[in-house]
């Protein structure tokens, strides 16, 4: 659904799953991720399938994503995390709790937090800079 003032307009984005979580950059550039590994980019003007997940997490319901300087941070059931773009691919960084899903992040200046089922918040903002960052060697030092 998209607003403007007191108008709401439905959008279809083609696929017929549950959508778990939006991240806006602009009005041209919104993010939404949901089950069965759905990641749609929309550009102001459609929705498109992006088909460039890892395939192990193609099937995993995925339930939150973050934007920071273009690089996506996605996250999701037996605590998955994924990270990149379309233009340099995505990586599985892995399974942070492999017993918990991560329903929720959060990022800000060298903090990443994420949330998830049994009460458990996981900060994992110094692993997220080091494997991001194209300086690695000056964020691995500024974490010291």
């Amino acid at each position: 659904i998209q607003g403007s003032g007191s108008e709401f307009f439905a959008h279809s984005p083609g696929v017929f799953t549950h959508l778990r979580s939006v991240f806006a950059v602009s009005n041209e550039e919104v993010y939404v991720v949901g089950d069965s590994g759905v990641l749609l980019k929309y550009d102001g003007v459609s929705w498109s399938l992006s088909p460039d997940l890892p395939s192990s997490v193609k099937t995993t319901d995925l339930y939150s994503v973050w934007v920071d300087q273009g690089v996506l941070t996605i996250t999701g059931d037996e605590g998955i995390l994924v990270t990149g773009n379309a233009t340099m691919g995505y990586t599985y960084l892995g399974s942070v709790a492999k017993a918990s899903s991560l329903n929720d992040l959060w990022a800000g200046e060298g903090v990443m937090v994420a949330v998830g089922n049994d009460s458990n918040i996981f900060d994992v903002g110094v692993q997220y800079y080091i494997l991001q960052e194209p300086h690695q060697q000056d964020r691995e030092e500024r974490f010291r």
